[in-house]
């Protein structure tokens, strides 16, 4: 995935940085696991720091991370804060940050429902950048 969005010629102008985040990357995730005979398979967040300010808008911000993820991925899903990716492997959570005051400073993820920029400050473990 990484390597397609810094590929992209429309997308890569726009593009900061890439990185996972969340249970995945720090070895807590519980799954894949085992629920009524179905297989739930990893959760992946993949933060997608993205060079817009806070004045853009949340849900245009989104639709355009889906469509470039659709020119790759047969399973893209607009969430309210991300882009939902399913494969066999995993489930990935595609989260749009934006960073107006740099990654040292408050970041942002978009929600569709609220219309606006949430504060956010996931943590940056970078070992995993491989995605």
């Amino acid at each position: 995935m990484r390597d397609f969005l810094w590929g992209h010629e429309e997308f890569k102008e726009l593009l900061d940085d890439v990185f996972l985040s969340g249970s995945y990357i720090r070895n807590t995730a519980v799954r894949p696991r085992v629920k009524a005979g179905v297989t739930d398979h990893p959760d992946v967040d993949v933060i997608v720091v993205m060079d817009f300010g806070l004045a853009a808008d949340p849900e245009e911000v989104l639709n355009f991370l889906c469509r470039v993820l659709k020119e790759k991925y047969s399973d893209v899903r607009k969430q309210s804060r991300s882009a939902g990716i399913r494969s066999e492997a995993a489930a990935m959570d595609v989260v749009p940050i934006i960073a107006p005051y740099g990654m040292d400073s408050t970041l942002h993820l978009p929600d569709r429902k609220l219309k606006q920029w949430r504060e956010t400050n996931p943590p940056v473990t970078r070992p995993g950048r491989s995605i």
